[in-house]
């Protein structure tokens, strides 16, 4: 078992690494069964009567994906997505449906996705090259500058690190904060520096010819619909919050 030194050690190294590539722009079929199933899920959450998005439309394997697989959150046994990264490979994340659609668009004309090592044996996945990225967590909870993303804790004073159902997650402030382990930097990014991103990656490869064929201004669009349909199916409590 390695000890905190020798895991603080590794990584600071991974940290250290110089940035990746941009991975490859996505593919038009996949962003085809995403709009799909957009349509599907904005038509469910408006009548529940009607049939529920496949998620199978959410999980072709391109880019940075080594596993999109339906399934179902550990922690609390709601339907989910199992993803993973070609690297660094790590363990199945249960991520919610809304959220991998997010994930996908924000991708959509390449971009990074990779895992931020805290270093204390945690991975949290980010957008972004290096030490600048923006996580998942924060923008599933839509946190604002120097808020921070807490884990509640389930029965029996566990807590599932690889689930991101939001319902297991509360926002505080860093001066309110009462669980330590404080982030070193202030966080302030969000979803408005997820979109900027998005923008640069576009204005830098839509020209490619397997860039997805949309305007700036629809690819934008795109990914604050999903954000959207996020924010609507988890404030509708468990009982819906099934993306």
């Amino acid at each position: 078992m390695q000890n905190i030194s020798t895991m603080t050690t590794e990584a600071s190294a991974r940290r250290n690494r110089k940035p990746t590539r941009p991975h490859a722009t996505m593919p038009q079929t996949v962003l085809d069964d995403i709009l799909l199933w957009l349509d599907h899920a904005e038509r469910h959450l408006a009548d529940p009567a009607s049939p529920r998005a496949n998620p199978n439309l959410l999980c072709a394997l391109w880019g940075p994906f080594a596993k999109l697989e339906p399934g179902t959150d550990p922690a609390t046994g709601k339907p989910c997505i199992l993803l993973n990264t070609h690297t660094p490979k790590r363990e199945d994340r249960a991520v919610p449906e809304t959220m991998i659609a997010v994930v996908q668009l924000s991708l959509a004309y390449g971009g990074h996705l990779t895992t931020n090592d805290s270093g204390n044996g945690f991975g949290y996945l980010k957008f972004g090259p290096g030490r600048i990225g923006i996580t998942l967590l924060r923008l599933m909870l839509n946190a604002g500058p120097d808020e921070i993303a807490r884990q509640g804790t389930l029965p029996g004073g566990r807590k599932a690190h690889r689930s991101l159902d939001p319902r297991q997650y509360a926002l505080t402030t860093s001066e309110g904060d009462t669980q330590g382990d404080t982030p070193k930097r202030r966080p302030v990014r969000g979803r408005q520096d997820l979109l900027a991103m998005c923008r640069e990656t576009y204005r830098k490869y839509q020209h490619l010819s397997t860039a997805p064929k949309l305007t700036e201004e629809e690819y934008l669009s795109l990914i604050e619909r999903a954000l959207a349909l996020h924010d609507a199916i988890h404030e509708l409590g468990s009982d819906r919050g099934e993306g």
